[in-house]
Formats: structure tokens, sequence, C-alpha cells
């Protein structure tokens, strides 16, 4: 979807059928297209937020790991759970031609987000 402003009206293209929807700056169904890019903004910022925040507690857990001080930081240090980004489709118009908010979905991470690299541990030979 891409929008463009053209003096007093605003037109709206679907990227994948080209098709185009014109409405005037204070027709409600602006403001619902209005609404939804404001959604898929605050969920561009979520993600970003919670990208670095999980970056974050895995490289402290990392670091623990790494130097054999998983066992006895003060306070423990829990594995960071993977978050969920939310992603907020396209406004749509429906088949009575009204503009319909975009939906909401909770997805996993794009790009992937890092796991815990754990040391391998090559068992030592036991004489008996």
């Amino acid at each position: 979807m891409s929008i463009r402003v053209e003096g007093q009206s605003i037109s709206v293209v679907d990227d994948k059928t080209g098709e185009v929807k014109r409405w005037g700056v204070w027709d409600p169904d602006c403001e619902v297209v209005f609404e939804t890019l404001d959604r898929q903004i605050n969920a561009r910022i979520e993600k970003m937020n919670a990208y670095q925040r999980y970056n974050e507690q895995l490289a402290d857990y990392q670091g623990a790991v790494d130097s054999g001080r998983l066992e006895i930081t003060q306070p423990p240090l829990i594995l960071p759970v993977k978050p969920l980004m939310r992603v907020v489709a396209d406004p749509v118009v429906d088949q009575h031609n009204q503009v319909q908010p975009g939906k909401e979905t909770m997805v996993a991470f794009v790009p992937v987000l890092r796991d815990v690299v754990y040391p391998k541990i090559t068992p030592t030979q036991v004489n008996t």
C-alpha cells in the first residue's frame, strides 16, 4: 500500500492490484487509513525495542555461559524468552466499499532472533 496526498484528497494505491482509492481529507475512511498507519508505525517501534531488549538480555546470559559463571550469578540469570512481534496489515476495502482497518497478528520475529550458544563439553577419560 502506498499513500499519496494530493491537495485536499488522499489516494491509496494497492501495490498488488494497482487499484486506487481516493478520499477527501475529512472522509471517515481516510481516518481509518491513518489510524492503521499509526498502528503500523507503533508496531515497528515496539519491534525495535523488543529486539534490542532481547539482544541485551541474551548477551548478559551468553556472557555468563561463556565465563562459566551461570550458576553463581546473583540474582540468577534467566534465559530470555523470545518475544513475538505485532504485525498490522494494510487497510482493506470490503465488499460494501467500506474501508476496514488492518488486522493485527502476533508472529515470530523476522529476522530470526539469536539463540544461546552453549560450549561443547568433551568427556574426559576416567582411569579406574
